[in-house]
């Protein structure tokens, strides 16, 4: 009888933590991003603004389209630290054509140094099968040197605002009072979804993220695998490289530096994805950014200052990262 009750003591147990682990995974990230939301509209001022809204999505959208790289990349069971100076390097591409009048060369430019400094990357990891935070730690602080060195570390300024006006709505533009960059945005967060979820590449990501070892021996081909998906890592420092030179018309060696990588790789951690690879999605890391930034925002309309910001942020990650591991467990 005490056998019996101590069974189904422990199987209640069993069921219960089986609940937390199912409603966490399904409902947690976002039920934190509501709760932020209402926090933040009772204790900030003027938060819930259209206008305050509005640009915070602006400044968002920016750092999304390096967290569309970095998700397929975790999501994989890689990591990739050199999307900051990805960033900025394809900005001063980018910037150094359109300052002689040739924006779209230059988001040409931006995309296919993005691209060939992620194929490096992903030929690196892929075919001689170095660890991809070695290998991308190594491209973070070539990247980094290659944006200082060709400017003698100056900022790039120029070009006819009259040839760019087209290339500037990019970044700048509305439609309907919607910033562009935002309606961008969320086109490219669609076609990610699209890829992870209803193509066989993105079924090869999932099952490299989960079993390397079983995924090769099913077929699928590591050193492919691993060229594609950091190459399109790269392509997406390439456009958000791009696109702020499109903003400022101008370029930043280190516009990139810092914020694009610890954003990139937090908003997958936050938003609840496995930060060792074959569970998680897309719209995960878009609420798991919002949350970022959202946050980031309510505490700067307090008047709270930049240092205890960056305190909070980083409790922050570091409990959303414990919960992720223990409703793993």
């Amino acid at each position: 009888m005490i056998s019996q009750t101590s069974t189904i003591q422990f199987d209640q147990k069993s069921v219960h933590a089986m609940n937390w682990r199912l409603y966490w995974e399904r409902y947690g990230v976002i039920a934190a991003f509501i709760i932020v939301l209402i926090l933040a509209s009772v204790m900030a001022p003027n938060f819930l603004s259209v206008s305050n809204i509005l640009n915070v999505l602006t400044t968002m959208s920016f750092v999304l389209f390096v967290t569309y790289g970095q998700t397929l990349v975790i999501l994989s069971g890689g990591m990739d630290l050199s999307h900051g100076s990805l960033v900025s390097l394809t900005c001063m591409a980018s910037a150094a054509l359109v300052a002689i009048g040739h924006p779209w060369m230059g988001l040409s430019a931006g995309l296919a140094v993005g691209a060939f400094c992620g194929l490096i990357n992903g030929a690196i990891i892929g075919v001689i099968r170095l660890n991809p935070i070695i290998t991308t730690l190594g491209m973070l602080y070539m990247a980094g040197g290659l944006a200082l060195y060709f400017t003698d570390g100056k900022s790039i300024v120029g070009g006819d605002p009259a040839k760019v006006q087209g290339f500037h709505f990019l970044a700048e533009g509305r439609i309907f009072h919607i910033p562009f960059v935002i309606i961008l945005a969320l086109v490219f967060l669609l076609l990610t979804h699209f890829l992870l979820r209803h193509t066989r590449f993105g079924n090869h990501i999932y099952a490299l993220g989960g079993n390397e070892e079983a995924a090769e021996i099913a077929g699928i081909s590591y050193a492919k695998m691993k060229i594609i998906i950091f190459t399109l890592s790269g392509l997406s420092c390439g456009m958000a490289g791009s696109l702020l030179s499109a903003r400022m018309l101008s370029g930043e060696p280190q516009v990139g530096a810092g914020t694009f990588l610890l954003e990139s790789i937090g908003a997958v951690v936050v938003g609840g994805n496995d930060i060792f690879g074959g569970m998680g999605n897309v719209g995960r890391t878009l609420i798991g950014l919002m949350i970022l930034h959202f946050l980031g925002n309510a505490l700067n309309l307090m008047g709270i200052s930049t240092f205890t910001q960056q305190i909070i942020v980083g409790v922050v990650v570091l409990l959303f990262c414990y919960l992720g591991l223990v409703h793993k467990k």
